[in-house]
């Protein structure tokens, strides 16, 4: 599971930028790109992408973040969102011979 503290920071992003530019809207806000180390657990049915874009955006969560999650649609929207996992390396070992990758 995604910890909340994510959501957090992207709020603040989105909210600092209200903030200082109250008038504007961003069309061309910066890429979201999600970048998870190691395995995540996901529901059946789900893509990783799909998964970190319900999760950041997905007004169904029940974690009481609703308003935080429809200010950040604002700025990232799902289709400026991207999610990538690096997998995890148990021997890192390997990376000493290259040959052996």
């Amino acid at each position: 599971m995604v910890e909340n503290h994510i959501i957090d920071f992207l709020y603040h992003t989105a909210r600092l930028t209200e903030l200082i530019f109250p008038d504007k809207r961003f069309d061309n806000f910066p890429h979201l790109g999600v970048v998870l180390r190691g395995s995540l657990s996901m529901p059946n049915g789900y893509t990783l992408e799909k998964y970190v874009k319900n999760f950041t955006l997905g007004m169904e969560n029940t974690d009481g973040k609703n308003k935080e999650r429809k200010i950040i649609g604002k700025y990232f929207s799902r289709d400026k969102m991207s999610a990538h996992q690096i997998p995890y390396v148990q021997e890192v070992s390997i990376f000493s011979d290259m040959r052996e990758l």
